[in-house]
């Protein structure tokens, strides 16, 4: 009798054990899930500047886009530079004040394209930075 009695408090303990993990981790699992399904569809590619990507593929700019950036390769050049390196289909802001398209950048909330701000003062680059249009 005795062990009958023990079999049923650890029957019911196993039980109540099983039902507080459920409640603990069924909600852990789930956000892990969501989570890395935003991050699976939010990650891309970052390659090193190449002319020829940049020339070939507009709508995967966005994937050159940090190298421009973080090497300031733009800073110090005039805008007939920047135009030769980069193309003729820009966006003309102001004089001082122009901007390439980079095309759909990967993302959960992305329904803008990005665009490549490049900034003047006296023709010559002073900041490039990057902002969804």
């Amino acid at each position: 009798m005795d062990f009958k009695k023990s079999n049923r408090i650890a029957v019911k303990y196993k039980k109540i054990t099983a039902i507080g993990l459920s409640i603990v981790f069924a909600p852990l699992v789930y956000f892990i899930s969501i989570f890395s399904y935003i991050a699976i569809i939010s990650y891309y590619p970052e390659h090193q500047f190449n002319q020829q990507k940049w020339n070939n593929n507009p709508e995967q700019r966005y994937e050159l886009s940090t190298d421009i950036i973080e090497s300031n390769m733009l800073i110090g050049k005039t805008r007939a530079e920047v135009v030769q390196l980069l193309g003729e289909d820009f966006y003309e802001y102001n004089p001082e004040h122009i901007a390439y398209i980079l095309g759909f950048k990967p993302g959960i909330f992305s329904i803008d394209t990005d665009a490549l701000d490049i900034i003047f003062k006296d023709n010559i680059v002073i900041k490039v930075k990057q902002h969804q249009t």
